[in-house]
């Protein structure tokens, strides 16, 4: 493995100033030719301190080792309702049900490190946010993205637009050997729909073959609350103040198609207790990673440069008493 540069400052910055600088010295140095004894060592230090001011900058890094990973043969595939209605604030401390369902995915991503995480998100459609990956910074952003949806444009929740995409990850992961693919679908299952049921017309129990465990979360009450978006109150057509309640009929009925139990975002102690069920089914796998970790070596410059400098401080403080 080789050595890698990191700039602090950009060469394209640091190389110009430097070669300024540079000249400068030499030019002062050259300008009274008398005066070059004199100035040589002067002139020499200054060089030296430059160039370990130019190596500091460049940040030298050595590699010392590749990690070792500890991932797991788990897919954990997030759906999430971003329906107007999920900015109800009726969740917990204050919070929108949005709000809460970032609390609970960040809960059941710390209880699964190692698994690979993937993001669907549904609306007036479904999309997928974030494809299966081990890189939470990515799942996270992904989060990040989910905005209060237009009110004009909004349709109010239908749970099968979350079906496509859904079934694109789920083959996707059922398709790899060796690997156990949990769904947590999360939604308040207000439908805008009249029908009863789950409100899905796509089956979603032709997806439960490809899911070994998972849990449907709900959020919001009974009781519902208010939406507000960009501060100002939703209104229904009579120019009420629209209320948004759960509708937890819809989603057991979605998790008896799908296969998996559903739980209140509120109790958490069931949801920590799926996380831990789901540990048991799965494997720690201690693989080589790709990556190499890297050391800083740029103090090895610092030492030589600040005794350069304490001497700079002594001369000039010599010349002075003399």
């Amino acid at each position: 493995m080789e050595k890698i540069i990191s700039p602090i400052i950009p060469l394209y910055v640091m190389i110009p100033v430097t070669a300024i600088l540079l000249i400068a010295i030499i030019y002062n140095l050259l300008k009274n030719r008398q005066a070059i004894r004199r100035k040589l060592f002067m002139t020499i230090r200054m060089i030296i301190v430059l160039a370990l001011i130019f190596c500091v900058n460049l940040r030298i890094m050595t590699p010392y080792k590749e990690t070792k990973v500890n991932t797991k043969n788990l897919d954990v595939l997030f759906v999430v309702d971003n329906t107007l209605s999920m900015w109800a604030d009726d969740g917990l401390h204050g919070n929108s049900r949005m709000e809460d369902v970032q609390d609970t995915c960040g809960r059941i991503m710390e209880s699964l490190k190692g698994a690979n995480f993937g993001v669907v998100q549904f609306d007036n459609y479904g999309q997928i946010l974030a494809p299966f990956t081990q890189d939470t910074t990515l799942v996270e952003d992904a989060f990040d993205t989910m905005k209060e949806p237009d009110p004009d444009y909004a349709t109010g929740t239908s749970l099968e637009t979350a079906y496509d995409p859904m079934e694109e990850l789920l083959r996707s992961s059922s398709s790899k050997e060796d690997r156990k693919t949990v769904v947590f679908f999360l939604s308040d299952g207000e439908s805008n729909q009249t029908e009863s049921g789950s409100d899905t017309g796509e089956d979603f129990s032709s997806l439960a073959d490809m899911i070994d465990d998972g849990a449907v979360i709900g959020f919001g009450t009974e009781d519902g609350s208010t939406m507000r978006v960009n501060g100002e109150y939703i209104k229904d057509e009579d120019g009420e103040r629209a209320v948004s309640k759960l509708d937890e009929d819809s989603l057991k009925s979605l998790a008896d198609e799908l296969g998996i139990d559903y739980l209140y975002s509120s109790d958490t102690e069931h949801i920590d207790n799926k996380t831990g069920s789901i540990l048991k089914i799965v494997e720690d796998i201690i693989s080589d990673s790709d990556l190499v970790t890297y050391a800083d070596t740029y103090y090895v410059f610092l030492y030589p440069l600040m005794l350069m400098l304490i001497i700079e401080i002594y001369m000039v403080m010599r010349k002075r008493t003399v």
